[in-house]
């Protein structure tokens, strides 16, 4: 159901239950883990992240392989992050890595995305 129809439903119902003293609505919505990567310089990175409450996503550097982060960035929330590394974090590197506490979240983009 797209936002308009469920807000026209809402309209509806109100107008139906005007003539009543209460009524009751209940509203859930399930939302996807999701992380997004752009690099936009070896130096700087925006991460955009949804998670659930409870989830890290660590964020780091490497030479190649993301299999084991090192001295990674921590994000504890969901949204839109720019980080930074310093030149002597990224020396050498050519990945940046991107994995969740839950392990629901992958992901991987090379550092010269960025130039």
């Amino acid at each position: 159901m797209t936002i308009q129809r469920a807000l026209t439903f809402l309209m509806f119902a109100g107008l139906a239950c005007a003539g009543q003293k209460q009524a009751v609505l209940s509203v859930s919505a399930a939302v996807a883990p999701f992380a997004r990567l752009d690099v936009r310089s070896a130096t700087s990175v925006t991460v955009s992240v949804t998670m659930a409450a409870g989830v890290q996503v660590l964020v780091w550097v490497t030479e190649g392989s993301c299999s084991q982060p090192v001295d990674s960035k921590v994000i504890v929330a969901s949204g839109i992050h720019a980080l930074s590394f310093s030149a002597q974090e990224v020396l050498g590197k050519t990945m940046v890595c991107l994995s969740s506490s839950d392990g629901l979240l992958r992901g991987a983009r090379s550092v010269s995305d960025g130039h």
